[in-house]
């Protein structure tokens, strides 16, 4: 009777082992997921999510917590692939690239064939593309192609993509991703800024129509991003100018002069001003407006 008892003692004990860890990721899942419905909510209000709110924060670092917990006390348990891909994805929420990339390895180096590896293998692209590391970005990227060709990431790795080739300047790679990922996903809550900067890659290969056609779509669209439809406006003067229209390139650099302080950008609406009068022969006009600009915006 004594031996039963131990034994069901022992039982009970094992039990509640096992259920403090999951219970320790099941918390850990809830505080993500809350973080993650303001994140949706934040999304249909058409709301600028890259910064997450201290409430968001809040739950993403329990998460963390959470899952550093289960690791540290329950080193080898079958959660913790679950663990470290949700610590990579919390910290790349709140925007701790490196610490998601440090996460992620772990992953990859302890579970080669994880059930995350699709999304793992994006999110790992887009932390290297946000620390300025545009090679290894990419190579993740193709590794994301060649091991799921119909992945559900297919836009994010469509603008990753175009995103690189932008800030290394190769205009026509980017120009060409941009196109394919607004030809496929133009609603995506990244839509506004795909289109401008694929309008600024039309710009720099002396597309100006394209560049034109692309900037009125955007400014028709009315963006929530004010700052985006500013810029959008200010690069559309430009193009009308390259295109002959300058009548409205004047109209249209008078409508958003005001606006210029606001985005401290007055230096550069008066250089597409002066950029106008200089493509129509105005030479002299042009002149006072370039005086007090940087000497490397005239280059």
């Amino acid at each position: 009777m004594g031996r039963l008892v131990t034994w069901f003692v022992l039982l009970i004990a094992v039990l509640a082992v096992g259920c403090a860890k999951y219970n320790t990721f099941y918390n850990a899942r809830k505080a993500f997921d809350s973080a993650e419905h303001v994140r949706e909510q934040r999304l249909k209000q058409g709301e600028d999510v890259s910064q997450p709110t201290n409430t968001q924060n809040g739950d993403y670092q329990l998460a963390i917590k959470k899952c550093q917990k289960l690791l540290e006390e329950y080193p080898g348990h079958s959660l913790t692939d679950d663990a470290l891909f949700l610590m990579a994805k919390s910290y790349h929420r709140m925007q701790s690239y490196r610490m998601s990339i440090a996460k992620l390895d772990l992953l990859f180096q302890n579970f080669p064939a994880n059930k995350f590896m699709e999304e793992a293998l994006f999110l790992q692209a887009a932390n290297h593309m946000f620390i300025g590391s545009v090679a290894n970005s990419n190579d993740y990227l193709i590794q994301l192609q060649q091991q799921f060709p119909d992945s559900k990431f297919q836009a994010e790795a469509l603008r990753v993509g175009g995103d690189n080739a932008f800030s290394l300047e190769r205009w026509e790679q980017a120009r060409d991703s941009y196109l394919r990922f607004l030809g496929s996903f133009a609603e995506d809550e990244h839509a506004p800024q795909v289109g401008y900067n694929l309008a600024y890659c039309h710009w720099m290969l002396q597309e100006y129509r394209a560049a034109d056609d692309r900037l009125e779509a955007l400014i028709a669209g009315e963006p929530t991003d004010r700052k985006l439809l500013f810029e959008a406006r200010l690069l559309k003067v430009r193009c009308l100018s390259r295109i002959g229209r300058n009548e409205d390139a004047v109209v249209l650099s008078e409508e958003i002069a005001p606006e210029a302080e606001v985005y401290a950008s007055q230096g550069l609406v008066a250089l597409a001003q002066a950029e106008d009068l200089v493509n129509q022969g105005r030479f002299e006009e042009a002149a006072p407006l370039l005086e007090n600009l940087p000497e490397e915006w005239l280059v």
